[in-house]
């Protein structure tokens, strides 16, 4: 409650500063105005990073009016006088169409802190637009000789820059600079932090976006390999969507709504920090889409569309480079060599004679248990179970040290069947024995018998 009553004195200040003449308003009455304009986005924006000195030169010779509802404020084809900044209330813009410059569309709404009427004053044009009153408004105001005394280069560099940004875009270019002021009121301008959605994959498609600055990223879900599978990559996580492109300032976002309703990919902040101009699809087709226009963007539609679906071709080919379907091509491979060799079990070498009871615990090894045996031997190669040794015979591969495989070893995975070999394992009596019959104990005894 005391808020609002501060509210409501602080305002009452700031109108009766305003109302007072400039050339006897106190230094007092200024600094009071410029703490309310300094929270409003038209100051905010524009006035304030031009320093304290141009805010307090417009702060000083800004005059007040109010309009009733339903009031216009200016009119289309008028020859401009003032600059208006709101600061109370809500107004209407209504231009005509591009095409057909007889009927009036309301383009967009403007609300507290929105400065409008500055194409005319620079120009030294008629109005391009009608502003008509939605309720009671108030306004803050500057004639056309102060307005370009004060920040008429600043504003009239500002406006140059948006009509060059807009004529960047192949549907604009051949435009004047007077319809592309017109169709300036149709976008609305947003900012967004990274890593922001703007809008997903199947969201309604109901707007066309223009980047400004900063980098947005396309993306679009693709269907990955399950992970139910013996692979190298099943310890690994698929992506659940693929990057498709990277835009940047100059760039058209979403414009394949105009074949679709809905969004066919998913479109995040990419840069710390992005600006965007967006319109709405409705307003785009009625006021930009002429037949040529159409074609224009059908044609660029279809080589970003040729573009981007064969990068998620290509990553798809990829991701299924990994997938079962490819892995059956090895397990087929598997079975045809098995069977050539007339086995379908895996090659085992028999333990010594003195191991081979009924209970030994040596045994066949089967195709199930090769798969078990292949999946553990990504972790542990060489694993010891009842006292046994498995060795895996990857051929040439194996280190001197029998402790780790080369990495050519891993890239080939287990394409091509394992053997298995069960080594012997002898007793204490067993090794002195083998020892004895070694070449170098043989030496050893003919170099004492001399």
């Amino acid at each position: 409650m005391i808020k609002d009553q501060e509210l409501v004195k602080k305002h009452e200040d700031l109108k009766y500063s305003l109302k007072t003449n400039s050339s006897i308003r106190t230094e007092n009455q200024i600094h009071k105005i410029m703490s309310y304009m300094s929270s409003l986005s038209f100051f905010k924006n524009i006035i304030i990073p031009m320093g304290d000195d141009v805010m307090h030169k417009v702060c000083g010779v800004m005059d007040y009016e109010c309009f009733d509802q339903d009031q216009f404020i200016c009119n289309k084809g008028e020859l401009g006088g003032k600059f208006y900044v709101i600061l109370k209330g809500i107004v209407k813009v209504l231009v005509s169409s591009t095409i057909n410059d007889i009927s009036e569309y309301e383009t967009c709404q403007l609300k507290e802190g929105v400065g409008f009427g500055e194409f005319s004053l620079l120009h030294n044009q008629p109005r391009i637009a009608s502003i008509q009153c939605l309720t009671k408004t108030e306004v803050a105001t500057l004639t056309k000789e102060n307005y370009l005394n004060i920040i008429g280069k600043a504003e009239s560099k500002r406006m140059e820059d948006q009509i060059r940004f807009l004529k960047s875009f192949s549907i604009f270019k051949k435009w004047s600079k007077g319809n592309i002021m017109k169709i300036s009121y149709f976008f609305k301008e947003k900012t967004y932090t990274r890593k922001t959605v703007i809008f997903h994959e199947g969201d309604n498609a109901n707007e066309i976006i223009l980047i400004k600055t900063g980098e947005l990223e396309i993306s679009k879900s693709i269907q990955t390999p399950t992970k139910n599978r013996i692979s190298l990559m099943r310890t690994f996580s698929r992506p659940q969507s693929a990057n498709l492109a990277l835009l940047g300032p100059g760039q058209m976002v979403g414009d394949e709504i105009l074949n679709s309703d809905k969004h066919l990919y998913t479109c995040t902040v990419y840069s710390l920090s992005a600006t965007i101009l967006v319109m709405n699809k409705k307003d785009f087709i009625a006021h930009v889409t002429s037949e040529d226009i159409q074609d224009l963007l059908i044609s660029e539609n279809e080589t970003k569309e040729k573009i981007r679906n064969f990068r998620m071709r290509s990553l798809i080919k990829i991701q299924n480079s990994y997938s079962p379907e490819v892995e059956g091509k090895f397990d087929k491979r598997f079975e045809k060599e098995s069977m050539v060799k007339g086995k379908n079990v895996v090659n085992t070498q028999t333990c010594n004679s003195i191991f081979i009871k009924k209970d030994s615990r040596f045994k066949r090894v089967g195709k199930v248990d090769v798969k078990q045996i292949a999946s553990k031997a990504r972790i542990n190669l060489f694993t010891s179970v009842s006292n046994s040794f498995l060795h895996i015979n990857l051929r040439k591969h194996i280190s001197p040290l029998c402790s780790r495989i080369s990495e050519k070893t891993l890239e080939q995975s287990f394409s091509s069947p394992l053997k298995i070999e069960q080594k012997r394992i002898l007793s204490r009596e067993g090794l002195f024995k083998l020892r004895k019959r070694s070449p170098e104990c043989e030496w050893i005894k003919k170099s004492v018998k001399h």
